[in-house]
């Protein structure tokens, strides 16, 4: 004796098991695709790190080299031009508003 049930529930198993995979597939698509358009910029990120650690590591044997005195900067520092101060701008500046009011200084009482 077949039981109505029971064939409506194994039509329902193998239903969302076909669902299942046609949605995994689609999803595994789906990762595939962003897999491949992230890649440039993960090597352009990963390189773009690699050069930042090199300048930090030139820098810091720049700097040790110059501490010790392995690196003679006189000969270069002669050669820089001499640093100007810039005029500040005067017209610029907005002076601050009076006060109306008088200030009170600490320790004296506000008369009433």
């Amino acid at each position: 004796m077949r039981s109505p049930y029971l064939i409506g529930i194994a039509l329902f198993i193998v239903g969302i098991s076909a669902v299942s995979t046609l949605l995994y597939f689609e999803q595994l698509r789906i990762v595939e695709h962003l897999h491949a358009a992230t890649t440039a910029a993960d090597r352009a990120i990963r390189n773009a790190s690699q050069e930042i650690q090199l300048v930090r590591e030139y820098q810091t044997r720049l700097i040790v080299d110059v501490v010790t005195g392995k690196l003679d900067v006189r000969e270069a520092a002669v050669g820089l031009p001499e640093q100007v101060e810039e005029p500040l701008d005067t017209e610029s500046k907005t002076e601050p508003e009076e006060f109306d009011e008088a200030v009170e200084t600490p320790g004296e009482e506000a008369e009433a």
